[in-house]
């Protein structure tokens, strides 16, 4: 695990088969850090709406079908994205417990997909130098994936029906916020099936 040196992370990892809020990563007797984002326009929400539009809008230029949101999912992801901001690394283990793979945060949540993948990266909160959008960070995080061949194996995969999409902003280094990203994908069988 490396921490972040001012460049996009990226780390992808297929795997067969409660939300908590970064309010203050500063923390007490820490400097106060400048924002680079307007914190009444990009927003968790937000953010993961965007990510979720751009992965499916990216899917159907790629002639996949559009995945299908779970909340379950979305938790799953927000689970590693809140991780990610909180220790200001990209990373697929998490030190939470009962958390440590993305096998275990769906499993949290409650579901038992057929099989089950994860991107994460991060980067700074920025498009071009000057302050971003959730449209364009979202735009950029999956404009990454894409040119990555794990990745965009993951994010074009025809077999995955559902995807959880989540990010978190982060003071990080330089005095810029980071942007930390998780998509997690699954075949999610019907309920008959799902034992």
């Amino acid at each position: 695990m490396k921490p972040i040196a001012g460049v996009l992370l990226l780390f992808a990892a297929p795997f067969a088969a409660g939300s908590t809020s970064v309010a203050d990563v500063a923390g007490p007797g820490r400097p106060a850090l400048v924002s680079v984002v307007n914190p009444t326009e990009i927003t968790p929400a937000r953010l993961s709406a965007a990510l979720f539009l751009e992965t499916n809008r990216v899917r159907r230029a790629h002639g996949c079908q559009p995945l299908r949101p779970l909340p379950e999912l979305a938790a799953a992801a927000d689970d590693q994205a809140t991780y990610m901001a909180l220790t200001l690394h990209a990373v697929h283990e998490s030190g939470f417990y009962r958390q440590r793979t993305v096998v275990d945060r769906v499993q949290r949540r409650g579901l038992k997909p057929a099989a089950v993948a994860e991107n994460v990266a991060s980067q700074p909160a920025l498009r071009d130098g000057q302050p971003a959008d959730c449209s364009s960070i979202a735009a950029s995080l999956v404009e990454a994936w894409m040119n990555s061949p794990g990745h965009r194996a993951n994010l074009l995969n025809r077999e995955f029906t559902h995807v959880g999409c989540a990010a978190r902003l982060a003071p990080g280094f330089g005095h810029i916020e980071y942007v930390f990203g998780a998509q997690v994908f699954s075949k999610i069988l019907p309920p008959e099936l799902n034992l």
